[in-house]
């Protein structure tokens, strides 16, 4: 397991899906707490990158061009700890 911040996941995947996006004119809009984005997280950030791009990818297809898609995030706690919880 590798040690990485939400934010720089999503930075990294945002910056992959941005020729897209600037194609259709739309706009890929962080919203979550810094609290959140500066947590330290475990896992496979790479992974956990490529799933966010590519779900970013499929989503701007279905973004009308000239709108806005926002990412937020939020930290809960549950029984093997805390988790977050991507929402589109």
């Amino acid at each position: 397991m590798v040690e990485f911040t939400l934010h720089d996941v999503l930075n990294a995947a945002v910056s992959q899906v941005m020729m897209k996006s600037n194609a259709k004119s739309i706009r890929v809009v962080q919203d979550a707490p810094e609290e959140i984005m500066t947590q330290t997280l475990y896992g496979d950030s790479l992974r956990l990158q490529q799933v966010v791009a590519d779900f970013l990818a499929v989503s701007i297809s279905f973004v009308p061009t000239g709108g806005q898609l926002t990412i937020e995030a939020n930290l809960t706690e549950d029984q093997l700890g805390q988790s977050v919880h991507l929402v589109h």
